[in-house]
């Protein structure tokens, strides 16, 4: 992977940059969890909410937060790396699931969490009934390839065949996860996106992408209300569809350009 130095994600901000700083200092303020004790919450079956918010939101959404919320801490850093690589037939078959909105879908992806140094090869199906529905197995070799591991987990949680599954692009990201200390209830927080395949690269700067995840599906929940609040609303946002929407143009991508706009206007910020 080209974009790990020093468990940073290349090109973005680093841990002394100012804005870091700034969220370390809004992570402070909560209560810490371990992966451990995160077990009760993983949520492989539930419904998720996604908001796009500019970066210069962050701390504020942040600092309402903290009497409600665990941060999950690891090695002692709350802010944590992660580097995925998605998976996809060779005409982009999955991908045109999702831009064709087809009720049963699927991302193919090899999942790096750099500071626990865990690989796992993970689905995810959005199913008819709109909710997320997570399956992995964890690559004791590390190696990102659609190995005898990944094969049999598609086979046994999926209709496709993984043997027709090719690399298609890198995500590469920094993410802070706060778990609910009373509901079943987590949110990820993602920042410094960096989208690359073997030819080019491309840096949503300015963007964050917050994703709640329920067991029940529920709008009133105190930091919905602050993102509507703050000119925020609930929308779809996948790495993977906008990253070839940005690295592969060849293909349709009308259903992501609202989106793309979105992360324009952040990057002017």
């Amino acid at each position: 992977m080209q974009n790990i130095i020093n468990g940073e994600v290349r090109n973005s901000p680093h841990r002394g940059s100012p804005f870091f700083l700034l969220i370390e200092k809004a992570l402070s303020k909560f209560d810490p969890i371990t992966l451990e004790e995160m077990d009760h919450v993983m949520l492989f079956d539930r419904f998720d909410q996604k908001f796009l918010l500019p970066e210069n939101l962050l701390p504020i959404i942040l600092n309402n937060l903290t009497e409600e919320y665990y941060a999950l801490e690891v090695k002692q850093t709350r802010i944590h790396t992660y580097h995925t690589r998605y998976f996809d037939t060779t005409n982009f078959n999955h991908y045109l699931d999702h831009h064709n909105l087809r009720k049963s879908r699927f991302k193919f992806r090899h999942r790096v969490y750099l500071e626990s140094d865990l690989h796992f090869f993970e689905i995810k199906e959005k199913n008819n009934k709109d909710r997320t529905v997570k399956s992995r197995v964890n690559i004791r070799n590390k190696i990102p390839i659609i190995g005898e591991q990944a094969l049999q987990l598609i086979e046994l949680s999926t209709p496709h065949d993984g043997k027709i599954l090719e690399p298609k692009l890198w995500s590469n990201f920094h993410r802070l996860t706060l778990v609910h200390k009373i509901r079943q209830e987590r949110m990820t927080i993602d920042l410094n996106l960096i989208l690359e395949n073997d030819l080019s690269s491309t840096q949503f700067s300015g963007t964050v992408i917050l994703e709640l995840k329920q067991d029940k599906k529920s709008f009133s929940v105190p930091v919905v209300r602050s993102l509507i609040n703050n000119g925020c609303r609930p929308g779809a946002m996948s790495k993977y569809t906008m990253g070839v929407v940005e690295l592969y143009p060849e293909n349709k991508s009308n259903l992501f350009l609202p989106t793309k706009r979105i992360i324009q206007k952040f990057k002017q910020l």
